[in-house]
């Protein structure tokens, strides 16, 4: 390639950027500057001009989605995609740094050691405290003081005094290396012990959303980097978001201070109308520049809805009307809100008015039972010495063997073995003899007898772990790994990233409104966009000092960026609970008058509470057309919250009626909470 082939899309700001040569070099990217073509840009100048082999490259990302994206962007450009090891998250370079270039045998470890989750050291913890009587005060939020303790923090809540938090880290650190097993923080802190001592050392490496590091990660660059690496880093201060998590308000300087670097700027907005724009300047530290080169655009608009459920059915109206009119398309649009639990009704209403959308959620593991346990039972299988695994398979009330954990003990203790723990010893040898399809391992498994056929959720379960395996046998095929290999590297991967089929992150190319948190808008942009619910106590949430104040500022305008066209917001008037207030958020009341379009409405109408009530109260009776039902003779009843629906089945106690849009629903006969539907 030539590299005028790249450049020549670029301003000068960007092309100074990619074309920056500095031992070290900071770039202040502001929200919608490009910030990931320069990134993309910078990988392609490394290695197609500079040369720089792919091993001596690390990049390094905050989120799968970012990595896969540079990926992408970069192997587009080359006849034949470039293999980049060292390309991803910090936790996933970091895993792959200690299998292929460390010598984590010096820890204790083998490169076939497994990833265990927060809530899985968490059991573990737990059970070191059974075994020695340790004294840990707020065990429930064990995982928070796991988190605390690398912070240098000991004491947790109101704790006047120290419990055994420092013996426990010791044996949870000593247990996690006797079964070879490593936490997220582990992957951080070994690959840093092991990478002072030289064993690798990077020619160049690029920092993506440098904003988010936290001290740690700090550590792990200085760790891969000696007097000939070249560093680069772009980041946003104003999108500082995650400090509640380890993230860092000082990085930037604290960077600067260490290192002598080549400080350039990527000022120019390209994404937001000025209007936008001028109303998230409001949001912004005082020494910010933020540059657009859109034109003024449409003024946002800013409404105050009676509570919830009225703001759905407004914004269900609204959609439907952008799109009728051609105006935009689904997945032009998303809504925004502080918590996750504000999304609820609104999936409601538009499932109910057949609006296609998509919801950013965090649905893990642990929220489907039957793959909890078998991913249990497939980490034991690969590693015998994990023992919180073993316990959750043989010890389960619904799936297994269901020992009593005093048998199930006896029987690790004096290799006493049923025959599903004879199965879990002789599976890596029969993995290496077979392929990883669905049908081997579940009968391998012989999992009809610990999935049971006679439960009610029988066909679901095993569809689950159907669904599962035939994900390891694509990551078997994308990545030609075959055997054990194949699968500790699928379960490691799905403990730092997640597993897509449980739709964690939103499909973006879906042609559907994105639900989500602002938390999880970050990065995105769209044509349209709702900002929900933005009263005090949400936006902001309630704030206990300075630093907490700033954070939720700065998440406010990470979510007003996201805009491209159009920004509305809103309000409640009744918000359902006494920790948010009724009306708008002082955010609101900052913001000018002239950039907004209905200002006059807004600040100086007094709500008809009554009215707003009787309006709520039609659209909640609102009757969707039954003309069918009734034509086919249909047993309806009606439902205060979901409206008339069919009655399935019905016994002494209960009765099980669908809705349109709701699903199945049942109820105890006796709270008389549906009455038949009398035809007119």
């Amino acid at each position: 390639m030539k590299i005028n082939e790249y450049l020549e899309n670029l301003n000068n700001e960007q092309k100074q950027a990619v074309l920056d040569t500095s031992k070290i070099c900071m770039v202040n990217a502001c929200v919608g500057s490009g910030k990931t073509t320069v990134l993309t840009n910078k990988v392609l100048y490394i290695i197609d001009v500079l040369n720089v082999p792919t091993n001596d490259l690390i990049v390094l990302t905050f989120t799968n989605k970012a990595a896969n994206e540079i990926k992408e962007r970069v192997n587009d450009l080359f006849v034949n995609d470039i293999e980049m090891k060292f390309l991803g998250t910090f936790h996933s370079v970091a895993m792959k740094l200690l299998k292929e270039k460390l010598k984590i045998e010096e820890l204790g470890f083998t490169s076939s050691f497994t990833i265990i989750t927060p809530e899985e050291e968490a059991e573990l913890a737990n059970e070191i405290i059974e075994e020695n009587g340790l004294n840990i005060k707020y065990r429930k939020k064990i995982i928070k003081r796991l988190e605390k303790y690398e912070y240098g923090i000991l004491n947790y809540g109101i704790m006047k005094e120290n419990d055994d938090i420092e013996l426990l880290v010791k044996l949870l650190k000593e247990r996690k290396i006797k079964e070879n097993q490593m936490s997220f923080s582990d992957l951080i802190y070994y690959s840093i012990q092991q990478l002072n001592k030289g064993y690798y050392k990077a020619k160049w490496i690029v920092v993506d959303e440098f904003q988010d590091c936290d001290i740690h990660q700090l550590d792990f660059i200085n760790a891969l980097s000696n007097k000939d690496t070249h560093i680069f880093v772009v980041g946003d201060p104003n999108q500082i978001i995650y400090s509640w998590r380890g993230g860092n308000c000082n990085v930037f300087d604290e960077f600067k201070n260490k290192y002598k670097c080549t400080e350039l700027s990527l000022p120019i907005n390209y994404r937001s109308s000025t209007s936008i724009l001028d109303v998230a300047k409001v949001f912004l530290k005082n020494d910010s520049a933020l540059e657009g080169v859109r034109d003024i655009g449409n003024k946002i608009v800013i409404n105050n809805h009676y509570d919830a459920f009225q703001e759905a059915q407004y914004l269900a109206e609204q959609i439907k009307n952008k799109i009728t009119n051609n105006e935009l398309q689904y997945k032009d649009i998303a809504i925004f809100y502080r918590m996750q639990k504000q999304s609820k009704i609104i999936e409601q209403v538009f499932q109910k008015e057949s609006i296609p959308f998509d919801v950013s959620s965090r649905q893990t593991i642990n929220e489907i039972p039957v793959l909890k346990w078998f991913i249990k039972l497939l980490k034991y299988s690969i590693n015998n010495n994990d023992t919180v695994s073993y316990y959750s398979v043989f010890c389960n009330a619904e799936f297994g063997p269901n020992l009593p954990k005093v048998l199930a003990k006896m029987n690790l203790d004096y290799k006493q073995k049923t025959d599903l723990e004879i199965k879990c010893e002789k599976f890596k040898a029969f993995i290496s003899e077979n392929n990883i399809t669905s049908e081997n391992i579940y009968n391998f498994y012989d999992l009809d007898k610990y999935i049971y056929p006679s439960s009610s959720n029988f066909k679901e379960n095993k569809n689950y772990i159907v669904k599962f395996v035939d994900e390891i046998n694509k990551y078997s095929k994308e990545n030609s790994l075959l055997g054990i290999d194949c699968i500790i590297n699928f379960l490691n991967s799905s403990s730092l990233y997640g597993i897509n089929f449980l739709n964690e992150e939103v499909n973006m190319s879906a042609n559907s409104v994105k639900l989500m948190t602002l938390h999880a808008s970050k990065g995105l942009e769209f044509k349209q966009v709702y900002i929900i619910g933005v009263n005090w106590g949400l936006i902001p949430i309630c704030c206990k000092n300075d630093e907490e104040e700033a954070e939720e500022k700065r998440l406010f305008f990470v979510g007003i960026t996201r805009a491209k066209d159009n920004l509305e917001m809103s309000y409640y008037t009744k918000t359902g609970s006494n920790l948010i207030s009724s009306g708008p958020s002082r955010y609101i009341t900052m913001i000018p008058r002239n950039l907004i379009a209905n200002a006059d409405d807004f600040v100086e109408r007094k709500s008809n509470i009554q009215e707003l009530k009787r309006s709520l109260f039609e659209n909640k009776s609102k009757k969707y057309d039954i003309n069918e039902d009734v034509k086919e003779n249909k047993e309806l009843y009606i439902h205060a919250k979901y409206g008339i629906g069919e009655k399935v089945s019905e016994n002494d106690d209960i009765i099980t009626i669908q809705f349109k849009g709701y699903g199945e629903k049942s109820f105890f006969k006796i709270f008389n909470e549906v009455k038949k539907y009398e035809r007119q």
